[in-house]
């Protein structure tokens, strides 16, 4: 081709014979099939964590040293990882992301503070209040902490990293308990408490990682005689019966609760309610735990306890994926530990009533919001491109991987402007869903936009996923340039990647429009952050990709390279000069 003769490069352009047609065999049908990793087909994550006679995590756990009921049958335990709390992890992210995804990172805590403020008095709040402090600075930078007083929500901060909100929010709480309480009285808060644990853990059922809750009250009631029958009527809008507590149980699990409930000591309360907190441990597979005016002993516990937990890959029946709660048992031979694990397994979606709505929102439904899904764990990814000659609106080709081996039921995409319009958007078919990757292609005119990507199962879960993408065409010398955007051939054929394995080799592809100068500059380069010493120079290899522009690619074999992320840079052109890059994400 006479484009690549006029390029000066450093190192030099090259042709591979056959780049023309490797390089867009993705363009036809997709066959085949690529291995997804995550979960295989048929199985299920489950946490759990194990402690030694020290407290401390045990961090050495072996697959054959666990084992694992549900509903009182033996279960495959297929693997089992370790998952640490790292400090590392707090640092702000160094390369823009690769993709866009919506599990939660790994080595992040997600800890909730509910503080039962109905049942502790004005003036006898100020050392739980600094015993939590105390709890909070001994989280790592990137945990998440909230916080929720309750019954009534007057102090609400939804989970995040930043410490001085979480001060702030704290130092608003106050404690409101009455002088005296009548036994009703009593029963109603207790009643409202436990709607309101009910209604948070069940927001929480889209969690892909625990969330550790520490439950601060001075008491609860327990259930009464009168009533105390599960599913028995009664006449009392207050009446507290078992299934009160016991259908915490099933919020809990769902929502991945690790549930830790402290009861401060020394406080006057106007009724004791250590009953009704033994009950609350007792269905959320905890103890209660009684703290003194410091509380570190206790909350030193709690944050070592935390600090790991396993994830283990057990092999279940699809039609357990029902929403109902299962009875789970973890149990290890290793001697000398404790097990703390939830004590039911609630996946998937309850069924929807006949003639009821559908247990989940379709995707095209979900496009239109905001809020968060994820049951269906999902990775999202994507670039822009010339569309036609002479054509002011780009091509954004959108792919959509799920993380686990699923069958998916359907899929759509949408770009959505910083005001909230949704400009375009895609729905995929039937055939385009037995593919490993999904792909969308959306016209948009150039700007930032908010990729926003969703999806089902068939197991009725849903997921969605927000990216940002810089719809956009770069200038260098006389040519226009496209974003660039990764693919590998670990299948046997090119396919689009959005992170690496392995031995993989990451192959980064970008367009030129137009007929560059006879000095015309390209380089491209890999390190470990974006101004950080070359690792990799690789020779560029251009293939004519049609009329009027060339397809340029640079492969950086990833064998020797530690899992992480890496950047491709790629500097372009002379006057003027522009520097392209992209994020290469490689995981064990």
């Amino acid at each position: 081709m006479s484009q690549t003769s006029s390029f000066r490069v450093l190192p030099a352009l090259v042709v591979p014979a056959a780049a023309a047609a490797v390089l867009w065999a993705v363009a036809s049908p997709l066959s085949a099939q690529r291995t997804i990793g995550g979960v295989p087909s048929g199985a299920a994550l489950v946490d759990f964590r194990v402690l030694g006679t020290s407290g401390e995590p045990v961090r050495d756990l072996r697959a054959d040293e666990v084992k694992i009921t549900v509903d009182g049958r033996d279960r495959v335990v297929q693997a089992v990882r370790l998952v640490e709390v790292s400090a590392a992890a707090a640092a702000a992210p160094a390369l823009p992301l690769p993709y866009g995804t919506n599990v939660a990172p790994e080595g992040q805590r997600n800890v909730m503070v509910l503080f039962n403020d109905a049942s502790i008095r004005a003036g006898q709040e100020p050392d739980v209040k600094a015993a939590i402090s105390r709890f909070v600075a001994t989280l790592g930078p990137a945990d998440n902490v909230g916080l929720l007083t309750t019954p009534r929500g007057s102090v609400r901060l939804d989970p995040t990293t930043d410490r001085a909100a979480f001060a702030a929010a704290l130092e608003k709480v106050v404690g409101q308990a009455a002088p005296t309480e009548s036994a009703d009285d009593f029963t109603c808060r207790t009643r409202e408490v436990l709607d309101e644990l009910r209604a948070l853990f069940t927001s929480l059922s889209a969690s892909t990682s625990p969330t550790y809750t520490l439950f601060f009250s001075a008491g609860l009631a327990a259930p009464t005689t009168e009533g105390a029958r599960i599913g028995q009527e009664t006449s009392s809008a207050c009446e507290l019966r078992v299934d009160s507590f016991q259908n915490l149980s099933r919020a809990a699990a769902a929502g991945r609760v690790q549930m830790y409930v402290l009861q401060p000591e020394g406080l006057s309360t106007p009724r004791p309610g250590n009953e009704g907190l033994e009950n609350l441990a007792g269905v959320t597979g905890s103890r209660l735990y009684r703290i003194g005016s410091s509380g570190q002993s206790v909350l030193d516990t709690i944050a070592a306890e935390t600090s790991a937990y396993y994830l283990a890959t057990v092999a279940l029946e699809d039609v357990e994926r029902n929403g109902q709660p299962h009875a789970l048992g973890i149990t290890v031979s290793r001697p000398d530990t404790r097990v703390l694990a939830q004590n039911q397994l609630v996946l998937g979606s309850a069924p929807a009533a006949a003639g009821g709505a559908a247990s989940t929102s379709t995707p095209r439904d979900m496009l239109r919001t905001t809020a968060a899904f994820r049951d269906l764990p999902l990775r999202v990814g994507a670039y822009a491109s010339r569309n036609q000659p002479g054509e002011s609106r780009l091509k954004v080709i959108a792919i959509l991987e799920p993380v686990e081996s699923v069958t998916l039921t359907a899929a759509s995409a949408g770009l959505v402007t910083g005001d909230g319009r949704l400009v375009a958007q895609w729905t995929a078919q039937p055939e385009e869903l037995k593919q490993p990757m999904v792909f969308a292609a959306l016209l948009a005119e150039p700007g930032e936009y908010r990729l926003r990507m969703a999806a089902t199962d068939s197991t009725g879960r849903a997921g969605a996923v927000d990216f940002p993408v810089n719809v956009t065409l770069h200038t260098a010398d006389t040519v226009q340039v496209s974003e660039t955007w990764t693919f590998s051939t670990a299948t046997g054929q090119l396919m689009p990647a959005l992170h690496y394995t392995g031995d993989d080799t990451a192959m980064v592809l970008f367009e030129l429009y137009g007929a560059p100068p006879e000095d015309f500059f390209a380089q491209a380069e890999l390190a470990r952050t974006a101004d950080g010493p070359a690792l990799q120079t690789p020779r560029l290899q251009a293939a004519q990709g049609g009329e009027g522009f060339l397809r340029i690619v640079a492969q950086f074999p990833l064998a020797e390279l530690e899992a992480g992320d890496y950047v491709a840079r790629f500097t372009l052109g002379t006057n003027p000069r522009i520097n392209l890059t992209r994020t290469i994400r490689k995981v064990e």
